[in-house]
């Protein structure tokens, strides 16, 4: 018993597991395996025999390096980083307190002639402005005079304090000492300066950077336009006001020394298999040592950053598309193999593309993003599953193009938009044939987003031309490879795409035909559901095609029992003759008829399942209250009086279901008004509702409601009123009755007067 319970447990755990989640778990590591192999990362360490060889002893052998291996050249290192120091530029930092102090000092300066001017005569007002003579050195006292004299001083006031801010804040160089006391006028300096709150650098030329004594020069030169009169008082103005504050900054300068150089990397220099490392007889050198070491030590050590980083890389791609690819509507789960497919593709680009980068043999100015195919993944997937898995898809296929690329953006942008573009070239494709309209369209953009790519570089017009060709070939044959392997997919898969559905819309398929010819009425009945269902799906955004062909051959299974259904009688009932337990055998059995003739027609599985589902598992109300009548109540059960076969699962089963309903519905009025088919629109839905039917299809009240005026409108279609003609023979006889009596009535008229 307790063997019998851990199986029972064992076989519940083993349906919990999730197979998707485990294969993408190991293409996850697949991935990570052959990122590491292809960026050869190699764990081997070589030990050599080094011990014969020291510093300053002459080498008793010659020594040739067994094996490519690098190592670090520091002599060369040391030049690159005395050329970086040289190249280091100085840090000068504009204070910002001496900035805001002469710019206060104006201001009060301003303020206190503002204050007297009006009220004082110019020999006190000079007296007022004694202090600044010992505040600024460059203070004149004529300066108030003139500005006295002016009839207008403060638009003086106004301009030399926007160009003294201007002056101040972008810094006036104090004299340097030194190695700056000779900077030449081209060297450039890197400038700090404190901008609303944060700090802004710059590297600019030593010549741009103000000095104090060309201050006047440049307020003049500023001014003199709208100011000719006044630009020399106001440059006078602006060189008292100045001051230096643009300092060399030593320790600044020191830290970023120290940056730049702890950020460049070592100079590595590459010794090939064969070189004469240092010959008999030679007195060996400290670089001859670093080179035997070097070949005799980790030659390629084991990277654990690039390890972690790769792993992280695509742990995060992995967990990016799982993001994707699980929203609602991207996986129609409709068939096992779309995940699969999704998986199989993924692995054949990122294949292609490792081998593609790493082992092709293109020439240098052609881009290997130009021969991947990003087109063909997303268009087989935007057919297969659904548009935004193939928009996702593009964005995935790009981030994988950028690691594999050494994170090159161009091949990453070019496959994006060159995926994105044929999943949007593929969107409205009706027919195979617009397959290769696809590919041409496609391949007409890959033109135009190659040629905008390399108009930000320097290329040759030849390569323009080839780099084009190729592109548009790249695109064309997509459409190509898509149109020759998608029939495959689709037979493995039984997809119900696009292409597919409108081949089984066909009224001349054998299985319409005989519905048409040995149950006219089920087959008119599913023509009048399909319309009503297409119209629905479209108005809440379903599948429309689907929708329709589920409509068609929803009731595929009634064509061998067609006599049992009442649109298919035309004499007399049969069930009328039959016991309600026989008679809701007969009518159950047509939907497990109509599953098991779906399958044998390889019908796709959103088309079972809408024949399966499009009665959920509601009462077969006739017979069940006939055997009420009949019977007993406590030996009928509703169950045995109901579907089995499950509620529907997805919003166009669901259109089906009611669809189904309301079309028969209707056809019991009598007068179909607009009022009476409304109100039995919303009765016969509301009977869905209330009997739970729908509840599993994911449709909101507001999509039922869009369903139900999409009905009503269709219906509305097929049943409107007409204008009843009169007979035309009654018409005649009654004109010329008529005309015969007003002929009468005239003579009678006549003979009065």
């Amino acid at each position: 018993m307790i063997k019998k319970n851990k199986k029972v447990k064992l076989k519940d755990y083993c349906k919990k597991i999730d197979i998707n989640k485990i294969l993408a778990f190991g293409i996850l590591v697949f991935n990570l395996l052959l990122l590491l192999v292809f960026f050869r990362v190699n764990s081997s360490f070589y030990q050599r025999n080094i011990q014969d060889f020291q510093v300053g002893k002459v080498a008793e052998r010659t020594l040739v390096a067994e094996h490519d291996f690098e190592f670090i050249d520091r002599i060369s290192t040391s030049r690159r980083n005395y050329e970086l120091d040289r190249n280091i530029t100085p840090v000068f930092v504009v204070s910002r307190e001496i900035t805001e102090e002469a710019i206060l000092s104006f201001d009060m300066f301003a303020q206190r002639f503002y204050e007297y001017s009006e009220k004082v005569s110019l020999d006190e007002l000079k007296k007022h402005f004694e202090d600044f003579k010992l505040r600024h050195r460059d203070f004149n006292i004529e300066i108030v005079v003139q500005l006295y004299e002016k009839s207008s001083p403060f638009s003086i006031f106004e301009i030399s304090r926007a160009i003294l801010v201007s002056v101040m804040n972008r810094g006036i160089i104090a004299p340097g000492k030194g190695r700056f006391s000779s900077y030449g006028e081209d060297e450039l300096i890197e400038i700090w300066r404190f901008i609303a709150g944060r700090i802004e650098r710059s590297d600019v030329p030593f010549s741009d950077v103000f000095k104090r004594e060309s201050i006047r020069e440049f307020t003049i030169s500023s001014v003199k336009n709208n100011f000719e009169e006044d630009a020399t008082l106001i440059a006078d103005i602006v060189y008292i006001f100045s001051r230096e504050n643009c300092f060399y900054d030593f320790d600044e300068t020191q830290r970023k020394r120290e940056r730049i150089i702890t950020a460049a990397a070592p100079v590595y220099k590459t010794i090939e298999k064969g070189t004469v490392i240092i010959d008999r007889g030679f007195i060996v050198t400290e670089q001859h040592m670093e080179m035997i070491n070097a070949m005799g030590s980790a030659v390629m050590h084991i990277n654990f950053r690039i390890y972690i980083a790769i792993l992280l890389y695509l742990m995060a791609v992995y967990f990016l598309a799982n993001i994707f690819f699980s929203q609602p509507g991207v996986i129609k789960k409709v068939g096992a193999g779309e995940v699969p497919l999704l998986y199989i593709l993924s692995q054949l680009f990122f294949i292609y593309a490792l081998v593609i980068h790493n082992f092709s043999h293109i020439p240098d100015w052609l881009n290997y993003a130009l021969i991947i195919p990003a087109p063909l993944f997303t268009m087989i997937l935007a057919i297969i599953i659904s548009q935004r898995a193939g928009l996702y898809f593009s964005l995935i296929l790009s981030i994988l193009v950028l690691i594999i690329g050494d994170f090159s953006p161009f091949p990453a942008l070019f496959c994006l938009f060159n995926g994105i573009v044929g999943v949007l070239c593929v969107r409205k494709a009706d027919t195979r044939l617009d397959l290769i309209i696809a590919g041409l369209k496609t391949g007409l953009f890959n033109i135009f987003f190659i040629i905008t790519f390399l108009l930000f570089t320097e290329t040759d017009y030849r390569v323009f031309l080839s780099s084009s060709g190729i592109a548009f070939l790249n695109g064309f044959f997509s459409g190509i490879v898509v149109l020759g392997i998608l029939p495959i997919i689709e037979l493995a898969l039984n997809s119900p795409t696009r292409f597919r559905l409108i081949e089984l819309l066909d009224l001349s398929n054998p299985i319409l035909k005989k519905m048409h010819s040995m149950a006219p009425g089920t087959f008119n009945h599913s023509l009048s559901v399909g319309n009503l269902a297409e119209d629905a799906c479209r108005e809440i955004g379903a599948n429309a095609l689907l929708g329709r062909v589920g409509a068609y051959y929803h009731d595929i299974g009634k064509i061998e029992q067609a006599e049992y259904f009442i649109e298919n009688q035309t004499s007399y009932n049969k069930h009328d003759y039959m016991k309600p337990s026989h008679s809701v055998s007969v009518i159950k059995s047509h939907v497990k008829i109509g599953i098991e003739k779906g399958k044998e027609l390889r019908l796709p599985q959103a088309l079972i399942d809408i024949i399966a589902q499009h009665h959920g598992n509601g009462l077969i109300s006739y017979f069940y209250v006939k055997a009420l009548k009949l019977g007993t109540a406590t030996k009928i059960r509703p169950q045995d009086y109901s579907y089995v076969e499950g509620k529907p699962k997805s919003k166009e089963a669901a259109v089906v279901l009611l669809a189904d309903n309301v079309e028969a519905a209707v056809r019991t009025l009598k007068k179909p008004t607009y009022e009476r088919i409304d109100k039995l629109v919303w009765e016969v839905m509301f009977s869905k509702i209330e009997t739970d039917q729908i509840t599993e299809s994911d449709l909101t009240f507001n999509e039922l409601k869009i369903i139900k005026n999409s009905f009503v409108t269709t219906l509305m279609g097929a049943y409107h009123s007409r204008i009843e003609y009169p007979n035309l023979k009654e018409a005649v006889k009654e004109a010329e009755k008529n005309k015969k009596n007003a002929e009468n009535n005239g003579h009678e008229q006549q003979n009065q007067d």
